[in-house]
């Protein structure tokens, strides 16, 4: 797929930790140099699809003045100065077919930059909490965009949000939030001979992003290495030459053994942020049934920014299978038919059988009861193949078997066959 005018549009800020003293006079500008979030781009592709894809920032600098509140000032408002805005994300690529032409296009660079300073006013809202919006007409953005597509690089436009950017600031807590939402237009050329191409649409997407900053006062130096916050590429961990310093860290529950393969209770993990005290989202591969013996469930820490990290956790079904599997015969629209099925905890095989005629799991059969003991099979009835038996009275009873060689059986309701005999 062959894009020759791309455009992703980012957006700006959200949760920023305001960690230097409000002054009430000259405060010089908060710098954010450790950004965190996340960019999600719903864009619509040919063949009417959307592609969702969700990209983390690789790093930026943004710098927040507040302004001295001044003693007059209508509800207590508080005016701020966003002075300097630059993100670039992490780069992705996104694949596409449609109507058998399909190819990839990688984004290896997003970049947005503010290209004027905006001034907006915080509303006081109680206490120490102010309520903000900016008009969209006041924030100008300058993107750049560089694809793999052979056109002139980088692509650049300027790009304006799609809607006011509202938000909230806490002088108290010092932090702030900010949502903003942009839209774009991409062009698709795919298939193309010459200047003729099989695909050329242009389709609109949406941009949000949610961003994350700590501010540092110049000089601090929180963790003592003597590399200032504002420089330190791990400010909470001493590491004066500046080595990499693994983060996040994620700790797995022990080993355990269980009984059941339905276990679900195997503990949980523990994982933080080592650097920047960044919150981590921890999920594992846990399946819905384990199987007999030893078996491996990875956890994962994400905490968006820094590089994912995993660890095993060893689960252990230990002894027999002593669990018999569960296993069901239904009715469904026709009065005589019914539909079986079987499941077994530990995911392993399972035998159906009506009698000595084995069956398929999930199968729709027709029972018809009769005075004549046993169970036979009379054919197939309808386009559908369904197989139908006779069966003795009370014996219209499926039985399943599981790998270690328990048993269940479910009976099957065979209503009364009260048509008229001649």
């Amino acid at each position: 797929m062959n894009t020759k005018r791309t455009r992703v549009v980012a957006g700006v800020l959200s949760a920023i930790v305001l960690s230097a003293p409000l002054a009430t006079a000259y405060v010089p500008s908060l710098i954010f140099t450790n950004l965190t979030g996340q960019l999600r781009i719903l864009q619509g592709v040919p063949c009417g699809e959307v592609v969702d894809v969700t990209t983390s920032i690789a790093g930026g600098r943004m710098e927040v003045t507040p302004l001295p509140q001044r003693s007059d000032a209508i509800g207590g408002g508080v005016s701020f100065h966003l002075t300097r805005l630059e993100l670039f994300f992490t780069p992705f690529s996104v694949q596409h077919e449609c109507n058998g032409v399909g190819g990839t296009v990688e984004f290896r660079e997003i970049g947005v930059r503010l290209v004027d300073a905006v001034r907006f006013q915080g509303e006081s809202l109680g206490g120490t909490l102010y309520r903000f919006t900016i008009p969209k007409e006041e924030v100008l953005i300058l993107e750049s965009v560089v694809t793999n597509i052979p056109v002139q690089q980088p692509q650049t436009r300027y790009e304006r949000p799609s809607e006011d950017i509202t938000g909230v600031i806490d002088l108290g807590r010092r932090t702030a939030e900010l949502h903003v939402a942009l839209a774009s237009r991409v062009r698709f050329r795919a298939g193309c001979i010459g200047k003729r191409c099989l695909i050329d649409e242009v389709r609109e997407g949406t941009q949000t992003t949610d961003v994350s900053g700590i501010s540092y006062a110049p000089g601090r130096d929180v963790d003592g290495d003597g590399v200032p916050d504002l420089a330190d590429n791990c400010p909470l961990v001493r590491n004066p030459d500046q080595s990499p310093v693994a983060t996040p860290v994620l700790t797995p529950p022990a080993a355990v053994a269980v009984t059941s393969c339905l276990a679900h209770n195997i503990g949980e993990a523990e994982a933080s942020g080592r650097c920047n005290a960044r919150s981590v989202t921890i999920t594992n591969n846990a399946p819905a049934k384990f199987s007999i013996g030893p078996n491996v469930v990875t956890w994962t820490a994400n905490d968006g920014i820094d590089p994912i990290v995993t660890a095993q956790q060893r689960v252990t079904v230990s002894g027999v299978d002593t669990i018999p599997p569960t296993v069901s015969c239904t009715r469904v629209a026709h009065p005589r038919q019914h539909r079986v099925a079987a499941a077994d905890d530990c995911g392993g095989r399972l035998t159906l059988k009506l009698g000595t005629f084995t069956l398929a799991n999930d199968e729709v059969i027709q029972i018809e009861e009769t005075g004549k003991p046993g169970i036979r099979l009379l054919g197939t009835v309808g386009n559908d193949g369904i197989r139908h038996f006779q069966v003795g009275k009370g014996q219209a009873l499926v039985m399943a078997t599981d790998d270690a060689g328990n048993v269940a059986r479910a009976a099957c309701g065979v209503p009364l066959d009260i048509t008229p005999r001649r």
